[in-house]
């Protein structure tokens, strides 16, 4: 299904007009944005509300886990 939502063409569109997704992950809700990295779109399903899968550029650095409270 292709997407609908000038939205959803932003980020699936993205890599074709040069444009960058940055994923940002709270703890908790109400609580400061972590910056995770930048990201491309590995696969994506549906459309209005649509299922993105992102692939990582590079690990989330530790920092930014520890905060999530992710233990390695």
């Amino acid at each position: 299904m292709m997407p609908s939502d000038k939205a959803e063409l932003k980020v699936l569109g993205a890599e074709t007009e040069e444009r960058t997704v940055r994923l940002f992950v709270q703890p908790r809700s109400h609580k400061p944005a972590l910056y995770a990295g930048r990201v491309t779109v590995a696969s994506f399903e549906g459309s209005g509300p649509m299922q993105v899968e992102f692939r990582l550029e590079k690990s989330i650095p530790e920092v930014v886990l520890t905060k999530l409270g992710v233990t390695l």
